[in-house]
């Protein structure tokens, strides 16, 4: 306010303008009132240009690409040369401050038929349309115009903000669907389409990823050592679970998350057993390799339905298991390879990468961090879309 009192001495403008100020989001508001306090022509474009406001307060494109759209709006040239001097399609100077919730991409569509498509969407709610803007600049970037459009026509069906990033998921599984000559494209079962609700898109989004999951971590014929033996104990048996097929039958019958391990099996990282009394799944077993003491075995988790705490003679069954077995068979940690997943999920991805470039929730290295947030925004995109 100090700035803006100084340029224009606390005139009716200062009032305009600054009453325009808090359209936009709190933590851009100091940046912008400072580049209003240039001068008139600058506070004025606020109004004028919200967009290109934002994008020279944010440090867009370049040092000298800013000072040139300056110098234009100081010497009042057409707007068209700010836009031009910063390198932003001229269609977002139609977009009101509540859009301007994040930072620009490095590259924003550039065609006035988009654009003119787009601004006929934009949401009648102030609270939808900042993250209906960053959606539907995420879906251009990581598919194309097309699906970028389809997802402007939900903004009601988009996840909450911190959670925008989700898109990319929808993006890929939308370009694999047009390139169905690549390893993850032939996986799909159901392609996507213009003509598909959000809906409907996530639910086939997640049968996509349950296949990429079995053929990314432990492929068709899942891991090949179970480091220690089935058997039975106190009445019990212990199931080894190896395939991508035995953890989603123990994750249906014990209503647990057990298909999120895949990542850890096919890194040697555990082991999961199913203990059973008959045809009753009673509880799920993860074993790793002792921190303390290499190849040797521990019982770190043992969960019973609903991920409940198993009854101690349960505990006392898996223990007498583990004290039967003639030799463990965990591998020396130093001396394991690579794990070939990750070669498979190089060679999934690098047709997209190469088309469209690496994205945070799809990099080049993953983790079993990694995993679990694909695995959390496919499940925030399905609460949104309900």
């Amino acid at each position: 306010m100090e700035l803006l009192a100084k340029a224009f001495l606390l005139d009716r403008k200062t009032v305009d303008i600054e009453e325009h100020l808090k359209r936009f989001r709190r933590s851009y508001r100091r940046r912008l009132r400072r580049l209003a306090g240039l001068a008139t022509p600058c506070a004025e474009l606020l109004v004028s240009f919200p967009a290109a406001a934002f994008a020279i307060a944010t440090e867009y494109g370049t040092r000298d690409q800013r000072a040139q759209a300056i110098k234009s709006v100081r010497a009042g040239e057409p707007l068209k040369n700010v836009a031009t001097a910063l390198q932003l399609p001229l269609w977002l100077r139609k977009l009101p401050p509540e859009a301007l919730t994040n930072e620009f991409p490095a590259h924003i569509p550039s065609d006035p038929e988009f654009g003119t498509k787009l601004l006929g969407m934009v949401p009648q709610s102030r609270d939808d349309i900042g993250r209906w803007l960053t959606a539907v600049l995420e879906g251009e970037r990581t598919c194309d115009a097309e699906f970028a459009l389809w997802l402007a026509r939900h903004p009601e069906q988009l996840p909450e903000p911190q959670y925008v990033d989700a898109v990319v998921l929808l993006g890929a599984y939308a370009w694999f669907s047009e390139h169905h000559d690549t390893d993850a494209g032939m996986l799909i079962p159901h392609r996507w389409h213009g003509q598909m609700t959000v809906r409907g898109a996530v639910k086939r989004l997640e049968e996509w990823w349950k296949l990429l999951r079995q053929e990314l971590f432990l492929g068709k014929g899942g891991v090949q050592d179970p480091w220690l033996a089935g058997g039975r104990a106190a009445g019990y048996r212990l199931v080894p679970l190896l395939t991508f097929a035995d953890l989603e039958a123990e994750a249906e019958a014990m209503d647990n998350c057990v298909t999120d391990y895949a990542w850890k099996m096919a890194h040697n990282e555990c082991r999961l057993f199913s203990m059973r009394r008959g045809a009753t799944h009673v509880a799920t077993l993860e074993v790793q390799a002792h921190p303390c003491h290499d190849g040797i075995p521990q019982i770190v988790q043992l969960l019973g339905p609903d991920n409940e705490d198993a009854p101690d003679r349960v505990w006392a069954a898996a223990f007498t298991w583990l004290g039967k077995q003639a030799k463990y068979g965990i591998p020396d940690p130093e001396n394991t390879g690579p794990a070939p997943a990750l070669a498979t999920w190089q060679r999934i991805w690098l047709p997209y990468w190469r088309a469209k470039g690496q994205h945070q929730l799809l990099p080049r290295f993953p983790n079993g961090e990694t995993i679990d947030a694909i695995s959390q925004r496919i499940d925030r995109l399905r609460r949104a879309a309900k």
